[in-house]
């Protein structure tokens, strides 16, 4: 790595030729035939990485690093916003005490990287394919959540306290992970870049080459190369960084101190902490998804069951059916239904379980407290979590990974076929209940009206009523008024058990009696609920 390609990236922040020529002890001719001769750097992480190494001896003619960081960051063709955060950034790690030349290499880590990515250099659209379950565009740390957009770029939140969420400036990301509180991205071109906590060290992360995937656990992060090999960084003390042997994998996922493997033949391997059996995985096979979280392991075979390993007392998946994908926090599980519920099971704590409202849901996300999916829209859902200091780790409702597809074929989504297949059974229900209320409302008049003439009519009303409010509850699941539609469906049974108290004679038909005041009351309710359900289905 020379000193030119260093020099290549920072030619973009626009300083001077010759206070570039004072920098590099050289001279202004030198630096102008190495502006002509790179115009346009493009540099990789890798790159970047090295040419920091190359940096820190640079610059030493300066009395002190602060008058060299001061004079470097007024020349920078940036706006005052950014000049101001790299002020400050300089000042925190300052701040710190941290090693000066630790100091100077994290600052210019964060400047090269802007120098690079800035806003006027373009950035190709990336396919997005929900299908994948090899390639994660969600990751969930232990305070903040990450996600790629179609056009490369990253969306973050929530904790910043080791820059595991100064991702703004990252372009051509194709892949995303989290740890414990780091961030690692995968470039287009196969290489990586991270920021974090426990994911720089010496750089070896940098130096990846012909990634396809990758996964975090709580410290250490694996790398899927395309010839189905396994590269590892980060604490490795049970061997979960060991993966030198590893062949024929085309899916990775990593657990708290331990690292699991899905090879092309549909069988798993799994190496480091097997305290709780985690890592007893050999005997799988036929499998199409795997997920590691704290001390556990799932695997989900081609006909969808689930398999486990480790410590799952927390879970119950057994009745489970109709999964097409799996993913795992530290202490829970969450699957994908084909109709795009969600399913969860473990610990809830933090509310990470309460999913069973989500609805059209492409694929699922697990984190440490907190549970993130995609819709088939392109928007992301998350739960939020009490535990959760930094509000802005809450919120995902703004983000737009993608742009939905345009429906060109006129076919409803199957979430949009069950909505109105709800509403219409809805209005059908209003409708009995208006043809129903002048009958009760008659019956609660001071007249004597002969009320039995229209028995036959409130048998029919009762019935249809009785039909439609079984076929809702049985055959309508629609996760944003579940509550709703449950709580329509106790109003039902309140009023026809209402009717069955009046009957005179246990062998009559129930639907024969005329309505009591407790009938009644009941019915209103049952209307209100009715007129409720419909305005909230026609809003979803």
């Amino acid at each position: 790595m020379d000193t030119q390609k260093f020099f290549s990236a920072i030619t973009k922040l626009n300083i001077s030729q010759n206070r570039l020529a004072e920098s590099f002890n050289t001279s202004a001719s030198t630096v102008n035939a190495w502006i002509k001769q790179n115009r346009q750097p493009q540099l990789t992480a890798r790159d970047i990485y090295n040419a920091i190494d190359e940096c820190r001896s640079k610059y030493s003619h300066y009395k002190k690093q602060d008058d060299f960081i001061n004079d470097f960051i007024k020349r920078l063709d940036i706006t005052e916003t950014e000049r101001n955060f790299f002020t400050q950034k300089f000042d925190n790690l300052k701040s710190q005490d941290l090693p000066e030349d630790i100091c100077y290499e994290k600052f210019m880590l964060d400047v090269i990287q802007m120098s690079l990515d800035r806003a006027d250099c373009p950035c190709d659209l990336i396919t997005y394919d929900p299908a994948s379950t090899s390639r994660p565009v969600i990751g969930i740390g232990i305070e903040h959540i990450v996600a790629v957009r179609e056009d490369g770029r990253v969306y973050s939140a929530g904790a910043n306290d080791y820059q595991q969420c100064t991702t703004y400036t990252w372009r051509d990301i194709v892949s995303i992970s989290s740890g414990w509180r780091s961030t690692v991205g995968l470039k287009k071109d196969g290489t990586c870049i991270a920021i974090g906590n426990n994911v720089i060290g010496n750089g070896e992360i940098y130096k990846w080459t012909d990634i396809i995937s990758i996964a975090c656990g709580a410290w250490h992060t694996l790398g899927l190369r395309s010839n189905g090999s396994v590269v590892a960084f980060g604490q490795g003390g049970y061997g979960q960084c060991h993966l030198e042997g590893w062949s024929n994998i085309k899916a990775i996922a990593a657990g708290d101190t331990h690292s699991v493997g899905l090879k092309n033949d549909g069988t798993v391997i799994a190496a480091g902490n097997n305290e709780y059996g985690q890592c007893n995985v050999l005997s799988w096979k036929d499998i199409i998804c795997i997920a590691a979280g704290g001390d556990h392991t799932f695997g989900l075979t081609a006909d969808g069951k689930i398999l486990a390993a480790g410590d799952i007392n927390t879970f119950d998946f057994r009745n489970w059916t109709d999964i097409i994908s799996l993913a795992t926090g530290k202490y829970h599980l969450v699957a994908l239904k084909k109709d795009g519920t969600v399913l969860a099971t473990g610990h809830n704590a933090s509310q990470q379980c309460d999913v069973y409202r989500w609805h059209d849901i492409i694929a699922v996300y697990a984190g440490y407290f907190k549970t993130a999916a995609i819709t088939s829209d392109g928007r992301v859902v998350s739960t939020v979590g009490k535990h959760e200091k930094s509000s802005a780790y809450t919120d995902t409702s703004s983000w737009q990974i993608f742009k939905p597809l345009v429906n060109t074929d006129n076919k409803l989504s199957k979430f949009e076929s069950v909505r109105l297949q709800a509403l219409e059974t809805m209005n059908r229900i209003k409708q009995l209940q208006l043809q129903y209320m002048p009958f009760i409302n008659e019956y609660r008049s001071p007249a004597d009206i002969h009320y039995f003439d229209h028995t036959s009519d409130i048998d029919q009303i009762i019935r249809q009523l009785h039909q439609l409010s079984k076929k809702l509850y049985n055959d309508v699941h629609l996760p944003p008024i579940t509550d709703l539609l449950l709580e329509y469906h106790a109003a039902f049974v309140d009023f026809y058990n209402s009717l069955v108290k009046e009957k005179s004679d246990p062998n009559d038909d129930i639907f024969s009696y005329t309505p009591s005041p407790a009938s009644y009351e009941a019915f209103v309710t049952l209307v209100m609920i009715t007129n409720k359900a419909i305005k909230n289905l026609q809003s979803l």
